[in-house]
């Protein structure tokens, strides 16, 4: 550090807490040297979409500042005379506290596990929908399980009512101590899905397979006395098998039962009674680019 210190003998010191690996420092420095000292172990954040992150400690970059303290050592050099003006002393106590901060806080390791910027936490929850088949759609096979020398009879009819299960990954992203959140950006989005490929910690979502849900979106303090948000997105990730095209099919994909030909197809829909342009023919899902969901300048 630019700043001078001297540390206790008995520091640092270390224990085990709720499962978190807590270290904390003790030493003394100048009493003058305070704000500077602050800015190092805490520094503000940088940018309009970046977060403070508190410095590493030695050795051991995944354990982060998390609190700093002091308090005067000795007697009080000057004594202030007026409610406006503080003691000063010549030297501080200070204590400073580390721990793993519940986010990424290697920038090199988030990137390289491909979230859209660092310092985002990511859960995967599993979901899905039940399709019933239509009846129509259905053969009974009597033998051989390979399609090309399998021998069928007729359709099942109302003999059995079959199902198909369409599983989904839910994702939620959160967004730790954002100063300013692209408010606009996230109305415009929600309940549509990915235009391009979506590359998160998870691997990368198929366009269209990607639909954005309602976000969640609440204030917080941070580090530096600043006002910030707490960001959580929510994506559901659906990938079907497309009959219309090679790539996975996504939320623009539906069951089709037509004449017994059976799969997942690409559905439109129209913006007028009788479409007769293309103009007048939408996704039903409308696509969209996600990356202005995570500005980082």
């Amino acid at each position: 550090m630019a700043v001078a210190f001297d540390e206790d003998n008995s520091s640092p010191r270390g224990s085990l807490r709720d499962g978190k690996h807590i270290v904390t420092r003790t030493g003394l420095t100048a009493w003058g040297d305070l704000d500077l000292f602050a800015i190092e172990l805490m520094p503000p954040s940088t940018g309009k979409y970046t977060p403070a992150v508190g410095a590493a400690m030695p050795g051991n970059n995944q354990l982060r500042v998390s609190a700093f303290s002091f308090e005067p050592h000795g007697n009080a050099a000057v004594t202030g005379q007026t409610f406006s003006a503080l003691n000063s002393y010549t030297k501080a106590k200070w204590s400073i506290t580390y721990e793993r901060p519940e986010y990424a806080v290697d920038e090199t390791e988030a990137a390289a596990d491909g979230d859209p910027i660092p310092f985002l936490s990511h859960t995967w929850e599993g979901g899905g929908e039940f399709l019933t088949l239509p009846d129509d759609a259905l053969l009974w096979v009597t033998s051989g399980g390979d399609p090309s020398s399998a021998t069928f009879t007729s359709s099942v009819g109302d003999e059995a009512n079959a199902g198909l299960f369409i599983p989904s990954i839910e994702h939620q992203v959160t967004w730790s101590r954002v100063p300013s959140p692209p408010f606009d950006d996230i109305r415009a989005r929600v309940g549509k899905v990915n235009h391009a490929n979506m590359i998160l910690s998870t691997g990368t979502a198929a366009p269209e397979t990607l639909l954005f849900l309602n976000p969640s979106i609440s204030r917080e303090v941070m580090s530096d006395g600043a006002r910030a948000w707490s960001v959580s997105y929510k994506f559901s990730e659906r990938r079907v098998i497309a009959e219309d095209q090679t790539d996975p099919g996504g939320w623009n994909h539906f069951y089709r039962n037509n004449s017994g030909a059976s799969g997942f197809y690409r559905m439109k829909r129209t913006t007028v009674a009788n479409p007769l342009t293309r103009a007048d023919i939408k996704d039903v899902y409308d696509k969209i680019s996600f990356a202005e969901l995570f500005p980082t300048g």
